[in-house]
């Protein structure tokens, strides 16, 4: 929408203020030839990222069937080619008739079209249209696969509400989503029991994660570039220059340099595989031992790039640790302080490596779980002490949405009415992370008992998604002040 904006101001300022977020009316206002040059122009740039990466190599595994794309980028195939297949690609914008009878598995299928295709599905008219077309496609895949919906909000075109008409629980269906809780557009077809959501899901980090999983990461254009590039090479035929003349191997030289780079980087570099497949694995217990059994610690450190590895392999060492205890798989009290503490120690070398929000927002978060796992109100002031120790321009988002949970645990304790005007500080402070992630603010309404202020923000954040969900909210003690309040029941039985 801002490179709408950008290009086409004129038309842009055309739109009603309700409708400017509204890629679908937004994109009418152009000219034909003027979005797809837009579209061409947005593709192009656009990089592989490691999602698709993971993506392309389920597909090729088996895995995956097919991939129903809303995109117009090639960004999947090129993934595909990376990794070595090519799958079949399917064009539904550009015809008029679909007979899944012909599909061949695994595939790409756009469903709005492709950016250098003949048609590309933009406008409301032109999705609405076409949505008997696609109907066969959605048809066929409820009937006769699960469907992983990501990265797809089902807001801003016709297929969702073929999917919702259509499915009627024959297969599993499952949402993945950016919001904590699925919006309410979502909630009459997650009533069937074979759907499903997950939320705060990230493409790329997903995708990767369940190619590890499934012991299909990393690809080889990644572990073993070169050896993936000959194999490209080989596929090349021999070059005839006549019909009566002999064929002649052209790629002999291109084989010749790749097979020398190859032996060349294993000669010098040699050791350095089972390091960069520990990073590309994500197996950061082992980059953590593999470091501190380094005799040359200061020499790792000296590089910008390895610094960062170690620091963010620490990191996660400590965040593995803290989910372990959040999520109930430690059960003896003794063991998920142990635990938790270890996590701290892991914290404090990353952030004695590299000092990044991120890390001091999971040392925030290790405090307050510490606090509720040993009832010491020292771990909450600790939490405290470091946000506001923190310099203003280091302090994220994220931070101060951890901080006001510690706060509420606070007020509990204290009764301290001053605690109200530091919580409203840090949300007036938010960007738009912070006020896309109202939750903790809710609480802390509802445990100072401001009950109209948390009605108000409950309710809003209920209509657009961004609140945990369900069994959550019905079992946070931070909500019992507005726990017997009809509207609060209310919202709660509207969820699905």
């Amino acid at each position: 929408m801002s490179l709408i904006e950008k290009k086409f101001p004129n038309s842009f300022n055309n739109l009603p203020e309700e409708d400017r977020k509204n890629y679908r009316k937004a994109i009418d206002l152009l000219p034909r030839n003027e979005r797809r040059d837009l579209i061409i122009s947005i593709t192009e740039e656009a990089k592989i990222s490691w999602g698709y990466l993971a993506l392309a190599r389920l597909l090729e595994k088996g895995y995956v069937d097919a991939v129903l794309s809303l995109n117009f980028d090639q960004q999947l195939q090129i993934a595909c080619s990376l990794v070595g297949f090519s799958p079949a690609i399917y064009d539904i914008a550009a015809t008029k008739t679909v007979n899944t009878n012909y599909l061949v598995f695994p595939s790409i299928i756009h469903l709005h079209g492709q950016s250098y295709g003949f048609i590309q599905l933009n406008t409301e008219k032109e999705n609405r249209d076409h949505s008997k077309n696609i109907k066969p496609m959605l048809d066929f895949t409820l009937s006769n696969s699960p469907l992983f919906a990501i990265g797809y909000s089902g807001e801003s075109d016709n297929v969702f509400q073929t999917i919702q008409k259509q499915y009627d629980g024959a297969e599993y269906l499952t949402w993945l989503g950016h919001e904590s809780s699925p919006r309410p557009h979502l909630n009459k077809i997650l009533t069937h029991p074979a759907a499903d959501y997950l939320g705060n899901i990230e493409f790329d980090a997903f995708m990767v994660s369940l190619a590890i999983e499934l012991n299909e990461w990393p690809p080889m254009i990644v572990t073993r570039p070169l050896e993936r590039l000959k194999t490209f090479i080989d596929n090349i035929s021999t070059f005839r220059p006549g019909a009566d003349q002999q064929s002649i191997d052209l790629k002999y030289f291109s084989k010749t340099k790749i097979e020398q780079m190859d032996h060349d980087w294993n000669k010098d570099y040699g050791r350095l595989p089972k390091f960069e497949q520990s990073i590309l694995s994500m197996n950061f217990d082992d980059i953590v031992k593999r470091f501190e059994r380094s005799r040359n610690k200061h020499g790792v450190l000296s590089s910008p790039f390895h610094r960062n590895i170690v620091s963010w392999s620490y990191s996660e060492v400590s965040y593995k640790l803290w989910v372990a205890v959040a999520n109930g798989k430690i059960e003896e009290k003794g063991e998920k302080a142990a635990t938790l503490k270890k996590s701290l120690r892991n914290i404090n070398k990353a952030i004695s490596i590299e000092e990044k929000n991120d890390y001091l927002n999971n040392k925030i978060n290790i405090f307050i779980l510490l606090y509720h796992i040993t009832k010491k109100e020292k771990h909450l002031k600790s939490a405290l002490e470091l946000y506001w120790g923190t310099p203003h321009r280091k302090r994220s988002d994220k931070m101060g949405y951890n901080i006001i949970s510690a706060y509420s645990e606070m007020y509990k304790i204290r009764k301290d009415g001053r605690y109200r005007k530091k919580v409203d500080e840090i949300w007036n402070g938010f960007g738009e992370f912070g006020k896309s992630k109202p939750y903790n603010y809710i609480c802390f309404l509802s445990v100072v008992n401001d009950i109209e202020g948390c009605k108000n923000m409950f309710l809003h954040a209920a209509e657009n998604g961004k609140l945990p969900d369900k069994d959550y909210i019905g079992n946070d003690k931070d909500l019992e002040n507005i726990r017997k309040e009809r509207w609060f029941q209310s919202a709660l039985k509207a969820m699905p």
